[in-house]
């Protein structure tokens, strides 16, 4: 909450990754388990605009590090499956969960 005498200052950031990873998969009838780990490069900005030349901000940075992750598959009916997946940077230190619905032709 702002008080009486503070003002509230613009924050804006922002942040994208682009990574290739190699993919390891054990099959296990209609279940797939795998792992990957790879490299990523991220790009983070971040800006702080306030009312005064004090509490102004521009900075952008880039990170290059390790990438890994575990997941798996599960084949519900042919051509159709749910998978999981856990990814995580150790630069940024960010954690990805990632769901859905694949579909084979």
């Amino acid at each position: 909450m702002v008080g009486r005498n503070q003002a509230a200052v613009p924050i804006a950031a922002k942040a994208k990754s682009v990574g290739l990873t190699v993919v390891g998969i054990i099959p296990m009838n209609r279940f797939d388990l795998y792992g990957r780990v790879g490299v990523v490069n991220t790009e983070m900005k971040a800006s702080v605009n306030g009312s005064n030349n004090l509490t102004s901000f521009d900075g952008k940075d880039h990170q290059n590090g390790a990438t890994y992750g575990v997941g798996g598959r599960w084949e519900v009916i042919p051509h159709w499956a749910l998978f999981a997946e856990w990814m995580k940077d150790d630069k940024v230190k960010v954690d990805s969960y990632l769901f859905g619905i694949d579909y084979k032709f």
